[in-house]
């Protein structure tokens, strides 16, 4: 047996063009729809863009609805609708705006045939997020025509249950679109590469694009979107800059290992999820156990002060 299926990771400008917010918000607007052409041009059985797709560094007020519309109904989600219908295309489609009155960090997954498949609200905000918009309370997978997705947003990432939970609820593969610059790019691609690894499943992380001719350094988003295997290796990348990464796969390929448990070589995912013990793993689900969070302002407990060079 054989399930296809296409992969179109979009990485769009991380910068913004125009003068005022609704400027702004149109060429964001302008690349998005785009780079969701190209990828349906280009045969894409699903296409996924960055976290805040039409909305970062747009700025405004997040009540101005012509800015931040709504999610299911705004006009540019239409447009975004109708290019699904036109190529036959699902596409996860992930903004900043209302959604059924409250105001999210929220993928839409839109099916082929334009039809709104579901919503998943970020749950891990950052603090600064958390001054604007409702953190989601559960993470959902959704059911497609070619098999099971799960959609994680950017800093869900940082935490292991995350795509654990979409894993063991189904998702085959998973969606990450971010805007994540991260601590150190060593340390982030082996935190990306493990949740790949351990939970058998293929990740798809979607970032943003530098200009060219600039060096990525810290503080920027870091590129690279595309497909990360089950067994963590790198499929396809973007690289650094704006395009397209278009990486076919085929979800009745899993990964095959050697398990020291049987000494013998299986289905990777299968063999080690049935070797988990969940009655042992409680305290992972203990509140009382979440520190506080420090207050705005308030230094770092750990932080050292830098001395000044003579």
């Amino acid at each position: 047996m054989s399930r296809p299926v296409k992969i179109a990771a979009l990485q769009a400008p991380c910068w913004v063009e125009g003068r005022t917010p609704r400027e702004r918000k149109a060429f964001l607007v302008r690349q998005t729809l785009a780079l969701l052409e190209t990828a349906g041009e280009a045969g894409a059985d699903i296409a996924c863009l960055g976290e805040h797709s039409t909305t970062h560094g747009v700025g405004g007020n997040p009540d101005d609805r012509t800015l931040y519309e709504d999610a299911e109904a705004g006009p540019v989600t239409k447009k975004v609708r109708r290019l699904a219908r036109k190529f036959g295309m699902n596409i996860i489609f992930p903004i900043a705006a209302w959604h059924r009155g409250v105001l999210r960090n929220v993928a839409l997954v839109i099916n082929r045939s334009g039809e709104l498949a579901g919503a998943y609200h970020k749950v891990h905000l950052t603090r600064g997020e958390r001054a604007n918009y409702v953190a989601g309370g559960e993470l959902p997978v959704f059911r497609l025509d070619f098999g099971t997705i799960g959609v994680v947003i950017c800093h869900d990432l940082s935490f292991v249950e995350s795509v654990r939970v979409v894993a063991l609820k189904g998702a085959e593969l998973v969606f990450w679109p971010n805007w994540w610059s991260g601590w150190g790019e060593d340390s982030d691609w082996a935190q990306i590469r493990a949740r790949a690894i351990d939970n058998s499943v293929w990740l798809v992380p979607v970032n943003f694009g530098q200009p060219k001719g600039r060096a990525w350094r810290p503080g920027l988003p870091i590129g690279r979107s595309g497909v990360i295997g089950p067994d963590g290796q790198t499929l396809g990348s973007a690289g650094r800059h704006v395009g397209m990464c278009l990486t076919p796969i085929d979800l009745d390929a899993p990964r095959i290992a050697h398990c020291f448990t049987w000494e013998d070589e299986a289905e990777f995912r299968r063999d080690m999820l049935a070797d988990r013990r969940p009655e042992t793993y409680g305290i992972l689900t203990d509140p009382r156990l979440v520190p506080a969070a420090r207050k705005p302002g308030a230094p770092a407990p750990a932080a050292r002060r830098r001395k000044r060079r003579p």
